[in-house]
């Protein structure tokens, strides 16, 4: 029997505190499919899965670690990579 991880669903503010990125920010880059998608709890509820979150955080300071180009590269360039699972 495998262990199930927790999951665990973040609000919006918790998001912007951890990433330091405002709400804007998060929508516009979850518009553009380079941060992880909310997941709809009810009508005007929405969270965000820690976890995707925090991959999210590792995959951006893997680039920075690397001196990776793509971190400061146009979005399309990101999307395509967090797209095929690249991180």
């Amino acid at each position: 029997m495998s262990k199930e991880r927790t999951l665990r669903l973040m609000r919006i503010s918790e998001v912007s505190d951890r990433t330091g990125l405002s709400r804007t920010t998060i929508t516009e880059l979850e518009k553009k499919n380079l941060f992880p998608k909310r997941v709809p709890l009810t009508k005007h509820t929405n969270g965000y899965v820690e976890a995707e979150v925090d991959d999210w955080l590792h995959y951006r300071k893997k680039l920075r670690d690397l001196n990776d180009p793509r971190l400061l590269a146009d979005d399309s360039v990101l999307n395509a990579d967090l797209s095929r699972g690249v991180a």
